[in-house]
């Protein structure tokens, strides 16, 4: 299968992405092991599809996938020192130079480049070929994500090394130069932690809906926990692309662990209700697969590589970046997009 590892093209086999990126599979307890299997060492932790710190030993292989395997803020792992990812410190192109770069390619990041465009600000805008010039001027806009038009892929990850930035086109490093910086790069969904919540096959609602987004089922029987909606579109695209079989949990019932030896092969339902959590209420279902909803919290990794002051929300449940009502954070021309409704 083909994945693009730090922009660049590359033929891999395997079922989990850590071990088809090294090239051959690794034994957990034994040495010399690379990373743990179970994602607690964060040796193999990687940013999939612009979704930060996904552990590489946990997640499925599908064509197309954007993968680069140095945390968002440049530091390298084992896993990225492992498969020699490039060094844009030896090898930088032209650099890019706009008045204004938008790093992230949702709804906020969208509206923020329009913005600054209608300012008269200059830019670069994706082209079929990479980044060039519209006839605005020029504003810089990176999608986080992997690009696809006309079926070709083209993924433009973002990273930081030194405090500065930098964007990979094809393998190659381009060092991007603006007076001012907004980033939009969303939020990431965090698993909580339950029983077995580490074996491979438990995915957050996020990365299993970037991978059904490629045409990629993680899983032949999946069983989703996110309610309303957004979970019964889940299942929907989980059949349409290829699951043999996938159900939402049930209204009156909750996750309480799932179990198996090298990936999940079962999950536990017990009654939402306490008092109804008499013996043999438990419900034991068959699955390869768990979508787990969890919480959202910002992904912040690119601000904290730059430099930015960093808080805990206590109402949030985690770090946010630290900005004024407008969107200025504590170093200068460097802002962040409000969240698109």
């Amino acid at each position: 299968m083909r994945v693009f590892l730090n922009g660049r093209g590359l033929e891999v086999d395997g079922a989990f992405l850590g071990a088809a990126l090294l090239g051959r599979e690794i034994s957990r307890g034994t040495l010399p092991y690379l990373y743990c299997g179970n994602g607690s060492c964060r040796d193999c932790n990687v940013l999939l599809e612009g979704l930060p710190d996904l552990p590489a030993c946990r997640l499925p292989v599908c064509t197309g996938l954007s993968v680069r395997t140095s945390e968002e803020d440049g530091r390298e792992n084992a896993l990225s020192l492992a498969v020699a990812s490039p060094n844009v410190r030896d090898d930088v192109a032209d650099e890019l130079t706009c008045d204004v770069a938008v790093i992230g390619a949702g709804a906020s990041g969208r509206a923020a480049a329009a913005a600054a465009r209608s300012a008269g600000r200059r830019a670069l805008s994706p082209t079929r070929r990479g980044w060039g010039p519209d006839a605005t001027g020029k504003v810089l806009h990176f999608e986080a994500r992997a690009v696809v038009e006309e079926g070709v892929t083209a993924p433009s990850p973002v990273l930081v090394r030194d405090l500065a930035l930098f964007c990979y086109q094809d393998g190659t490093a381009h060092r991007i130069v603006a007076r001012d910086l907004i980033l939009a790069t969303g939020a990431r969904e965090w698993v909580p932690t339950f029983p077995g919540s580490t074996l491979p096959g438990v995915l957050p609602c996020d990365l299993a809906e970037r991978y059904l987004a490629l045409g990629h089922a993680p899983g032949s029987h999946v069983l989703v926990t996110a309610r309303g909606e957004r979970g019964a579109a889940l299942v929907r695209d989980l059949l349409r692309c290829g699951a043999r079989s996938a159900r939402q949990i049930p209204e009156d019932m909750m996750l309480a662990s799932v179990a198996g030896e090298s990936r999940v092969d079962r999950a536990r339902l017990v009654p939402r209700d306490v008092e109804l959590r008499t013996p043999g209420s438990d419900d034991q279902v068959e699955v390869d697969s768990v979508i787990v909803a969890g919480v959202r919290l910002p992904s912040i990794g690119i601000a904290r590589a730059l430099g930015c002051e960093i808080e805990y929300d206590a109402d949030l449940g985690g770090e946010r970046v630290v900005q004024s009502s407008d969107g200025q954070t504590t170093v200068p021309g460097v802002w962040v997009a409000p969240r698109a409704l």
